[in-house]
């Protein structure tokens, strides 16, 4: 199966997070997250004030961030 990430970058993040975890999730599913920091490749240039983003990447082609939970767990069930 094709490998999943997901990275959470914004002041909600810790809440965004939670609410994916109520979601059925792909097995093997990386997710990381930052609220506040760009110290990671992961995180590093996806931070924007005001706005917490959600990036999915499959097989290492991202996609456009997503600001609804639902959009990234579409994104993720593709």
């Amino acid at each position: 199966s094709p490998q999943r990430e997901l990275v959470i970058c914004g002041e909600k993040a810790l809440e965004l997070r939670n609410e994916i975890f109520s979601h059925q999730l792909p097995p093997g599913l990386i997710i990381a997250g930052t609220t506040n920091s760009e110290s990671s490749a992961l995180t590093k240039g996806r931070l924007q004030d005001g706005h917490t983003l959600l990036y999915v990447c499959i097989d290492k082609q991202c996609h456009l961030p997503v600001l609804k939970v639902s959009e990234a767990i579409n994104l993720l069930r593709q």
